[in-house]
């Protein structure tokens, strides 16, 4: 009883705090230059933001790409972009690729994102259709910035595919 009590105050809590963010462009704006201590001002607790989020350093400015088998992940400022190559696409519609090679191998190019690899990659499969849909020859890519990553159950949500352009 006591744990359905902490789960339905943790999402009232994250509920009002996605609703702050939602209506105020200011915040939005703040978010967007330093989530973090953008997080803290709004009463997340410092050790909450910092399992989800680093400081932005210096060097954090500069994106780093990993890769592996049709998946490439870049890490920017701003979150995180997640480009699906063309073969990839096909594979997840063809239920070729499932959510756990998918899970496994985001948490592998990108140790950050673990928390939350399950749940990219459940959405990634269960979204194939709508990917394959928005893939037109070239793959697709996924950009998701740090408020969507800091809160799961909106990630999905979030996830909407985005036609990579030729190169």
């Amino acid at each position: 009883m006591a744990q359905a009590q902490t789960i339905q105050q943790t999402t009232d809590e994250v509920t009002g705090l996605r609703d702050k963010l939602a209506s105020s462009p200011a915040l939005q704006a703040q978010m967007v230059k330093n989530p973090y201590k953008t997080l803290i001002s709004l009463g997340v607790p410092e050790s909450v933001v910092s399992k989800s989020l680093a400081p932005p350093q210096a060097s954090a400015a500069m994106a780093t790409t990993s890769s592996v088998a049709g998946l490439s992940i870049s890490s920017h400022w701003w979150g995180f972009q997640l480009v699906l190559s063309n073969q990839l696409c096909s594979d997840l519609e063809a239920g070729l690729e499932g959510s756990s090679a998918i899970s496994a191998a985001i948490a592998v190019l990108q140790p950050e994102l673990a928390p939350v690899a399950g749940i990219i990659a459940a959405g990634l499969v269960g979204m194939a259709a709508v990917i394959q849909l928005a893939n037109q020859g070239n793959g697709v890519h996924f950009d998701l910035n740090w408020a969507e990553i800091l809160f799961p159950p909106g990630l999905v949500a979030a996830m909407i595919p985005i036609p990579n352009k030729k190169s």
